[in-house]
C-alpha cells in the first residue's frame, strides 16, 4: 500500500504530467500536416482518418472489455469519441494559452510531442533525435508569421529578427527556458534565428526528402523543406534576457 500511495502521489502528481493529455494530437496532427505536403491532401487525409478511426475503435473495445461487457459497443464508441474530442480541445487550449499569455508578434507556437519529432526526423531526414533532455523539457512547434512576405525586404527582415528575439524573451519569461522548438518550413530560416540572437550551436537544421517542387504550393519558387530544432535551453543570452526583456542585439 505504501508503494501504491507513492505511485499515486509522486509518480502521477507532477506538473509536467499535465502535458500528457495533448500528446495524442500533438503527435498525429503534425504528422498528418507533413504527410499532406509529402503525398498530397487526399492520401494524407485518408491515411489520417483511418488511423484516428482505428484508434477510436480500439479504445472503444478497451472500454467495452474493462467494463466487463456492461457498456455495449455503441456506448463505448460514443465514450471513445468524447475522450478524443476532449483530448483535441485540451491540445487546442494548451496551444492557445501559450500564445495568448505571451502575446507573440512574430511567431505562433503549438504543442508537439517528442514522439512526433522523432518520427518526422527519421521519416524525412533519416536522422535521429539526439538532444539531451530533462523530465521537464517541453516541446513546441514554431511557425513564423508572414516570413515569406519579407524575404526580399531587408529592413522588414531586420525588424522581424528584433521582434522574434523579443518573442523568445517572452517565451522564457512565461514558461522557462527548458524548451525545444521544432520548425518545419519550405526553405530555412536559420539566418533569421541567428540575427535574432540565438547561437549557431543552438540551431540544428536538416534538409528533408520532400521534393522541392512541392513548395510551389506556398510560393512561386522551388525550395527544399527543412526541419529546424532550436534549443532554447542553451541560450547564452538567457540570463541577460530575463533581467532586461527590452534589450535587443541590434
Amino acid at each position: 500500500m505504501k508503494i501504491l500511495f507513492k505511485m499515486l502521489t509522486i509518480g502521477l502528481v507532477r506538473a509536467h504530467s499535465f502535458y500528457l493529455p495533448p500528446s495524442y494530437f500533438g503527435t498525429i496532427l503534425p504528422i498528418i500536416a507533413t504527410a499532406i505536403i509529402m503525398y498530397g491532401l487526399l492520401p494524407a487525409l485518408i491515411g489520417g482518418a483511418i488511423y484516428i478511426v482505428s484508434t477510436v475503435i480500439f479504445f472503444a473495445l478497451i472500454i467495452h472489455l474493462f467494463s466487463f461487457f456492461l457498456i455495449d459497443l455503441y456506448m463505448a464508441a460514443a465514450l471513445s469519441v468524447i475522450v478524443f474530442t476532449t483530448l483535441l480541445i485540451i491540445w487546442l487550449s494548451t496551444s492557445f494559452r501559450i500564445n495568448y499569455e505571451a502575446g507573440f508578434k512574430r511567431m505562433r507556437l503549438h504543442y508537439i510531442s517528442r514522439s512526433a519529432i522523432m518520427f518526422l526526423m527519421t521519416w524525412l531526414t533519416n536522422k535521429h533525435f539526439d538532444m539531451e533532455l530533462s523530465h521537464k523539457t517541453k516541446f513546441l512547434e514554431i511557425r513564423l508569421k508572414k516570413y515569406d512576405e519579407i524575404l526580399t525586404d531587408l529592413p522588414s527582415k531586420q525588424q522581424m529578427a528584433r521582434e522574434l528575439y523579443a518573442d523568445i524573451v517572452r517565451l522564457t519569461e512565461f514558461f522557462g527556458n527548458d524548451i525545444i522548438l521544432y520548425g518545419f518550413s519550405a526553405g530555412s530560416f536559420e539566418k533569421l534565428l541567428v540575427e535574432a540572437g540565438l547561437g549557431e550551436s543552438q540551431i540544428k537544421v536538416y534538409k528533408t526528402i520532400i521534393p522541392p517542387h512541392h513548395s510551389l504550393i506556398y510560393s512561386d519558387h522551388e525550395r527544399f523543406f527543412h526541419i529546424h530544432l532550436i534549443d532554447v535551453r542553451g541560450m547564452g543570452l538567457t540570463d541577460a534576457i530575463i533581467k532586461d526583456s527590452h534589450e535587443t542585439p541590434f
